[in-house]
């Protein structure tokens, strides 16, 4: 999974124009958490403008390459999330303009 998990943050990064954030990640061998999900995503944006994420994913939850890329989407998604608390619609409007950015880039 190592290097699936590098192939979709790479490719992911770059579609959803990410490339201002400093992202690593780690699998980790047992439970995140006590929910035991996929991956975990812990980022912070700070008032200077720099941004950082740390995605951990389990190994025992990495069965596919499409289980693999839907946790990388799942959780560089969450990066839009900053600041908007539980408001969908705000969600809709953060993502309009990477959607459109990804689509470009995809049928380069």
């Amino acid at each position: 999974p190592d290097v699936l998990l590098q192939r979709y943050i790479d490719r992911w990064i770059y579609l959803f124009g990410l490339g201002r954030w400093r992202i690593t990640w780690d699998i980790v061998d047992g439970p995140i958490d006590h929910e035991q999900p996929v991956a975990r995503n812990d980022y912070i944006v700070r008032r200077s403008g720099h941004r950082s994420a740390h995605i951990r994913f389990d190994r025992a939850q990495l069965h596919s390459p499409t289980q693999i890329e839907n946790a990388v989407i799942h959780e560089l998604l969450h990066l839009f999330d900053h600041g908007i608390a539980n408001d969908a619609h705000k969600l809709i409007t953060k993502l309009e303009a990477p959607l459109r950015r990804v689509r470009k880039r995809a049928s380069r």
